[in-house]
């Protein structure tokens, strides 16, 4: 089967750590696509394998993150809209997490959010505090 969430260098914040945590992610959201397409018998359980990864993975992630932008001193109105993103973010995941667990299905649309989500979160607000530390000479 096709890779349905592939990395592409327009992804990469120049931010080592980061952008691996970032391809982690990427592969995840690929591997919950391919669980969810999967006509095997054990699929249902290899959702909820790879949704508890990832929900683990992406809490870890996002922590991480925040420590960096407090390091890096990130400006207010920034910071706080970034740690808005990621509060709604989790509260999301937990809602994901908590449904799978509980036997409830997931959807491609649901893939897609977090496809959608990811790209846009790395492309419109990670790169903020990427260009904010190559300005500031932190990278």
């Amino acid at each position: 089967m096709n890779r349905f969430f592939n990395w592409h260098s327009n992804l990469d914040t120049g931010i080592k750590d980061i952008d691996v945590q970032h391809r982690q992610l990427v592969d995840y959201i690929d591997e919950l696509y391919q669980a969810v397409m999967s006509s095997d018998i054990d699929a249902a359980s290899k959702v909820k394998q790879v949704v508890g990864k990832m929900y683990v993975y992406a809490a870890t992630h996002l922590t991480d993150e925040e420590e960096l932008l407090k390091r890096i001193n990130y400006p207010t109105p920034d910071f706080d809209k970034h740690i808005a993103e990621h509060d709604k973010f989790r509260a999301k995941m937990r809602d994901f997490e908590y449904s799978v667990q509980n036997g409830y299905p997931v959807t491609f649309q649901v893939v897609q959010f977090l496809k959608d989500w990811l790209t846009d979160h790395i492309k419109q607000t990670d790169m903020g505090y990427a260009e904010f530390m190559k300005q500031n000479k932190l990278m």
